[in-house]
Formats: C-alpha cells, structure tokens, sequence
C-alpha cells in the first residue's frame, strides 16, 4: 500500500517522500561476525509482533500522521502511543509521541531517519569499514529500512521532552564551528592487480567514490561566515 508521507528536515522545510508500509518478514541468509558472535540478520525478529516496513533514502525527522497509519492498517483502536517500536538493522531507535494514549486525528510519530551508508557493507570486507573506499556511501542502495511496531510495555524507548526555559542564559557565542563534507559516489572504484584484472572478492580501497584526476576543485557555500576567527 503507497502513502505519502511528510518529510520534517532540521531546517523545517517540509519536503514529501513515498514511503510504502506493509507487513513484513524479513529473513537474512548472510552470516554477520560481530565479536564472539556469528549473526544471521533476523535475531530481533519477534514473530508474535507485526511489522510495518518503512524505506529511507535520505536523513531528516520523518513523521507519521494518524491519518497514514490508518490507511496502512495498523490497528490504533488496540495500540497506544507508548507501545509503539522503532528499528533500525535489527536495533531499536528512540522516537517521540505526542501522546502515551490511543491516537486522535491530530497525533503522530517522528524519528530521526538516516539513509544506508556501511552497515551491512563492512560485513563483505575482510577488514569492515577499514578496507572501504567510502563508509560513507552504500554500494547497493541508499535506502535503509526501518520497521515499526509495537509491544505491550512502557520501556519502549523515546525522545524526551524538555522545557524550553530561556531564563539565565549564558551570553552569546561569537561564532560556531561547522565541519561541511562532500561526498563522491558517481564511480565505482575497485581495486586491481599488477596485470590490471579486476579480483571477483570485495578488496581493500574498493567503494563509491568519483573518477581520478591530478586536480579538481572543490567549492563550499559558507552563509553567515565570520572573519578573523580561528
């Protein structure tokens, strides 16, 4: 089932993304090492639990209307605010509700929402992230899934609320620093060897990044730039 969902960046410029819920089981075949342990992919998987599949292809605050969780069928006449659940590559990720109780027209979720990057890349390296090009870019897909739930509990985790209290402020900040990065991905780059054939095995220095060259300059918008600061 398609709906639309509202897309909140921090900037709060509100954008619009395609989001597609339905319910899923997911199996993973792959063998993830991770320390001691050899996982599978579906170890978090409570199979008593429905899930709603949610694809994210770019960062920003994601909101889910009461209205879209309706037309995806989640049940809201059984399911209240603070049993819902959020995952991310099988961990659970904090979201805020504006109510612990059953929803009105007017309720919804929010999360942060972060695209794929290496996560389940490193696991084809045989040194993870320290043999790729570019952690930074996914070599399949930028889409992450997240996968919404609920249980009947109150530890589910979430974003706290806090009070805006603007008393007894600190003075101001002459400046603030802000580390801007450009990322490459139009190319992808794999390793070869002394005869310039092409390994069939994920090497080290394989990834997305853009095509060499001797020079190339790169430019950054800077808004509200203040001089004479380190």
């Amino acid at each position: 089932m398609k709906i639309i969902i509202q897309v909140r960046t921090l900037l709060n410029v509100y954008l619009l993304t395609f989001v597609n819920f339905f319910f899923v089981v997911n199996f993973i075949s792959a063998q993830m090492p991770v320390g001691r342990d050899t996982l599978y992919g579906n170890e978090w998987i409570d199979y008593s639990q429905t899930y709603f599949k949610i694809p994210v292809a770019k960062d920003g605050i994601y909101r889910i209307t009461t209205a879209q969780l309706q037309t995806a069928g989640v049940p809201l006449t059984n399911v209240k605010g603070n049993q819902f659940q959020l995952f991310r590559y099988g961990q659970e990720i904090k979201i805020f509700t504006t109510t612990d109780n059953n929803f009105s027209a007017n309720d919804f979720i929010e999360f942060y929402g972060q695209k794929a990057r290496a996560e389940l890349d490193s696991f084809m390296f045989k040194n993870g992230v320290a043999d790729m090009l570019n952690p930074d870019s996914n070599l399949f897909s930028d889409t992450a899934t997240y996968f919404l739930t609920w249980k009947n509990t109150i530890s589910n985790k979430r974003i706290s609320s806090i009070n805006n209290d603007l008393t007894n402020l600190p003075a101001k900040e002459n400046f603030f620093r802000y580390d801007a990065k450009q990322v490459f991905s139009d190319a992808n780059i794999k390793p070869t060897n002394f005869d310039q054939v092409y390994v069939p095995s994920f090497g080290s220095g394989e990834g997305l990044g853009t095509s060499f060259t001797t020079d190339r300059t790169i430019s950054f918008t800077l808004t509200n730039f203040v001089s004479g600061q380190p």
